[in-house]
């Protein structure tokens, strides 16, 4: 298994990719409503698991329509 601290990191960055995926918010908004307080540590440990940050990941499913 996983710790309690790994489990909800993933369920933030899930959650996270899936707000990314849906909705025109920025990556600031993102990553308060799933629980960083900078948006720079969301995007350290979303490139950690998925291998891009999550501009790119957004821009990777959608080209460049959405910013």
């Amino acid at each position: 298994g996983i710790s309690i601290h790994q489990y909800i990191i993933e369920q933030r960055l899930t959650q996270a990719a899936q707000l990314l995926l849906e909705g025109d918010r920025n990556v600031s908004e993102i990553a308060a409503i799933v629980g960083y307080g900078k948006p720079s540590n969301l995007a350290a440990a979303f490139k950690k698991k998925y291998g891009v940050t999550p501009k790119n990941y957004r821009e990777s499913r959608f080209g460049n329509a959405k910013k």
